[in-house]
């Protein structure tokens, strides 16, 4: 794709798509709650990872990269939702410090695609940032498993009540 329109209009098609991915993200953990949602939403992530270089000489690319664009962008307020029911007492600052782990996230991804571009070749990204985005899908379902087991002496359904001054549930 070269043509300039074509292009603009991908990235036009590609910022919605993201615009979308923050209302649902947070209208998914609304709906099952941030446990359950941090599992989903990785998940699916992987899934449109994958079907990226699956549907690159298709019909099926643009949806793809739309459908990745759209989850990539769910994550966010899932886990802020996460943290803030988690401890609400210190939430806003497992937020602060989430959202700093999130930009140095994205710089050491834009390092290691560059790594893998100088490497291998720009093909291997999408495998390459799959395997990443397992192994963020593995720490999410232990956090999620966590807070469940966490949830057992609380009586809170949803995420354990915590002690405000030692911090422990």
């Amino acid at each position: 794709m070269t043509d300039v329109s074509a292009v603009s209009g991908l990235l036009l098609l590609i910022g919605l798509a993201a615009l979308a991915g923050g209302y649902l993200g947070g209208w998914l953990a609304d709906r099952v709650g941030p446990r359950l949602a941090l599992a989903i939403v990785p998940a699916a992530f992987c899934l449109a990872l994958a079907s990226i270089p699956l549907s690159l000489h298709s019909v099926f690319f643009i949806p793809s990269v739309m459908l990745w664009s759209t989850i990539s962008w769910m994550i966010s307020p899932v886990v802020q939702s996460f943290l803030l029911h988690s401890d609400p007492a210190s939430g806003n600052a497992g937020v602060a410090l989430n959202t700093s782990a999130m930009h140095l996230g994205v710089g050491l991804g834009a390092a290691i695609g560059g790594l893998v571009i100088a490497l291998a070749d720009v093909g291997w990204t999408p495998w390459i940032g799959l395997g990443l985005t397992v192994l963020a899908l593995l720490c999410a379902v232990g956090a999620a498993i966590y807070s469940k087991s966490a949830v057992q002496g609380s009586t809170n359904v949803l995420m354990p009540v915590c002690d405000s001054r030692t911090g422990s549930p």
